[in-house]
């Protein structure tokens, strides 16, 4: 059931309803309330299914990565360790 929540609050996120905001990186997959509701089911499908399938480019050109918090700032390695 949880599952069927999260597609739901990622649909409602792709048109701006909700609680649930797309960010900036994602957001040329916003789309305006109304024309979602005049999108075919089929057209719908496929428009989260690309929305689900995006991943944007990131540039490595950085010698540090941040944690997400912004509190850690390690330097980028060649390998993990294993």
């Amino acid at each position: 059931m949880e599952c069927l929540h999260n597609i739901v609050a990622t649909q409602m996120a792709l048109y701006s309803q909700g609680n649930i905001e797309v960010s900036s990186t994602f957001g040329k997959f916003v789309v305006a309330y109304s024309v979602w509701q005049s999108m075919p089911a089929d057209d719908k499908d496929a428009h989260v299914a690309s929305f689900l399938a995006y991943r944007p480019c990131q540039a490595t050109t950085s010698t540090t990565m941040t944690s997400t918090n912004g509190v850690l700032t390690l330097p980028v390695t060649e390998r993990i360790a294993t």
